[in-house]
This record gives structure tokens, sequence and C-alpha cells, in this order.
């Protein structure tokens, strides 16, 4: 009974504490995202000028892997632990925003990465969050049923922690 109640018990708390997404948004599995990208609607931004809000001795200090789609290295970048690490990207004026997969970093280490959080501002004073995830995971496909315009994308931590992704892809209308 005891086992049956706590796989009771998991499988409700996956459904409960996996995402908070204030925004009108879809997580979504493989399959969707193949059916987004078919599409054709959007493209993946080819530059943006990025913030890190430390630099550790292993942050490689050059960005440009960052948001390219054919990057298969562990990390990106990577902050010092810190209250709530955090990238910005700039995409240097105000663009319409339908989707973004965010890579993990691709080792064990990957497991830092939970209370994940995406905030769009237009002017880098005001921040909207979009999306929350609790638990760490390989990727994060966030679609948006109502494409949302930003210039700012903001990745962050609530907790003190490194910071350390492989890549960050936001796709923008065509």
């Amino acid at each position: 009974m005891k086992i049956l109640f706590f796989l009771l018990f998991f499988v409700y708390s996956q459904f409960l504490f996996t995402a908070k997404n204030p925004c009108d948004i879809d997580t979504i599995g493989s399959r969707d995202w193949m059916i987004f990208l078919k599409k054709g609607k959007y493209k993946v931004i080819d530059s943006a000028k990025v913030e890190v809000s430390s630099t550790s001795t292993w942050d490689p200090k050059k960005y440009d892997k960052l948001i390219r789609e054919d990057y298969l290295g562990v990390f990106s970048f990577h902050t010092k632990k810190e209250k709530n690490p955090y990238i910005i990207l700039d995409l240097k004026k105000i663009k319409t925003i339908g989707a973004i997969m965010i890579i993990n970093r691709a080792d064990r280490i990957g497991r830092r990465t939970t209370k994940l959080n995406i905030d769009f501002s237009k002017d880098k004073k005001k921040w909207q969050n979009v999306y929350y995830a609790v638990f760490a995971q390989d990727s994060w496909e966030v679609i948006f049923k109502n494409p949302l315009k930003t210039r700012y994308v903001k990745v962050w931590l609530n907790k003190t922690e490194y910071l350390h992704l492989a890549q960050i892809l936001v796709y923008v209308k065509k």
C-alpha cells in the first residue's frame, strides 16, 4: 500500500511541480517540437549580445557557440557560484519570439540546473517571467501559443548555484 501511495504521489507531483508557466505556453514533447519547426515560420537568432552575471575560471569568455544550432559541446558559458546567476541575450531590437529551446550541460553536472527561469524584457528594466521549471532536464522546449515580443531574454536560476548551459536557441519570426 505504501508503494502504491508513493507511486501515485510521484506521478501527481510531476504534473504539479514540473513547471509553472505564467504565459500562455506549451511545454511539449519532441513530436510537437518537430511540428513547430516544420511549419517554418520561425528561425533561430543568428546573433545576440551576451551578458553573464559572472564568469568562473571555466568560462570560455566567448559566447558565439551559445546560440548556434550545430554546437555539440558540454557548455557554452559558466558563471561563478552565486545567488540567482543569469545570462541575458540582447536581440538588439524587439522581435517576435515563437519558441525557446534550452539545452542543458551535457554531463552529470547538469543536475544543478533546477529552478530555471526565463524572463523577457523590452527595456532591460521591467522583466516578465514567461517560464519556470522546478527540475533539471536535458533540455527545455517552450512554444508560445501567442508569440511574445521582446528584446532581452534572461535565463536564470532562482537559487545559489553555478549556471552553465550548452545552448539557448531563440526562435524569432522570419
